[in-house]
C-alpha cells in the first residue's frame, strides 16, 4: 500500500510580491553652473531621481521659461538662447506614467559674451599742456554690452 502522504506533490514556495516601482522624488537639471553668453545656446539635461537618489527610468522631460521673455528663450527640450544679459527663471517637469508630475525650478544666467573693446570717456579733442583730466573705462562685448563682472 502507497501512502497518501507519498502521492502529494509539494506545494510551490510562495512567489515575492512585485517590487515597487520607484517613484521619482527629485529632479537634478545639468549643466549644475547655468551661464551662457548672450547670443549663444547652451542645451541642457534633466534627470529623475528616487528617494534614496538613484536614477528612475521611464521619466519624459519638458523644460519651460517662466519669465525674462525678452533676455532669450527655452526650447522644451531644454536649449536656451540667450538674447540679452539678464536672468531667466525657468522650470522642467517630469512626467512619469502614474504618477504625478515632478516640477524642479532653476535660473539660467545670461552674461555679456567676451570683451571686445574698451570705450573710454571723455574723449576731449584738445588739451593744453599740464592740464589733467581723469578718464573712465567700460569693457564691452561686441553687442555693446558692458562687462561689469570684470572691474576690479
Amino acid at each position: 500500500p502507497v501512502s497518501l502522504a507519498a502521492q502529494q506533490t509539494p506545494a510551490p514556495a510562495p512567489s515575492a510580491a512585485p517590487a515597487a516601482k520607484p517613484r521619482v522624488a527629485r529632479v537634478i537639471v545639468t549643466p549644475v553652473r547655468r551661464v551662457v553668453n548672450a547670443g549663444e545656446t547652451l542645451q541642457l539635461s534633466a534627470e529623475a531621481r528616487d528617494e534614496a537618489g538613484n536614477v528612475v527610468d521611464g521619466v519624459t522631460f519638458r523644460f519651460s521659461q517662466t519669465g525674462a521673455y525678452f533676455e532669450g528663450s527655452l526650447s522644451p527640450a531644454g536649449l536656451v538662447t540667450a538674447g540679452a544679459t539678464g536672468v531667466m527663471p525657468a522650470a522642467v517637469v517630469a512626467i512619469r506614467q502614474g504618477e504625478q508630475p515632478v516640477v524642479e525650478r532653476f535660473e539660467v544666467r545670461m552674461v555679456p559674451g567676451p570683451a571686445a573693446r574698451i570705450a573710454i570717456a571723455p574723449t576731449p579733442e584738445r588739451l593744453v599742456p599740464g592740464q589733467r583730466i581723469r578718464l573712465s573705462a567700460d569693457v564691452l562685448s561686441a553687442a555693446g554690452d558692458r562687462r561689469e563682472d570684470r572691474v576690479q
